[in-house]
């Protein structure tokens, strides 16, 4: 193993087949995300669901969304900052 990870076309490859995968694999999760969030909406608002099931799904609801939020204010800032050190530059 060693002997290939001293091979640059190796590490080359590998890595393009690492991020590959994880493409693919980010790709899924993006497409799942609607469905996701349409079950636990309806599992919210769903009466017939113990309250302990639809204050679980809200909780995930508020958590993820939340999440999502951050993660796009933080690429937001990121651009942001790229967009001002290429103009300083």
């Amino acid at each position: 193993m060693r002997e290939y990870l001293r091979d640059p076309e190796f590490v080359r490859r590998y890595d393009n087949a690492v991020s590959s995968l994880i493409d693919e694999a980010t790709k899924q999760a993006q497409k799942s995300l609607s469905p996701a969030i349409l079950a636990l909406l309806d599992i919210v608002s769903d009466q017939a669901q113990p309250a302990s099931v639809r204050v679980s799904a809200a909780r995930s609801l508020l958590e993820y969304g939340l999440r999502f939020t951050e993660f796009n204010d933080i690429l937001r800032d990121l651009e942001r900052l790229e967009g001002s050190c290429t103009t300083t530059i």
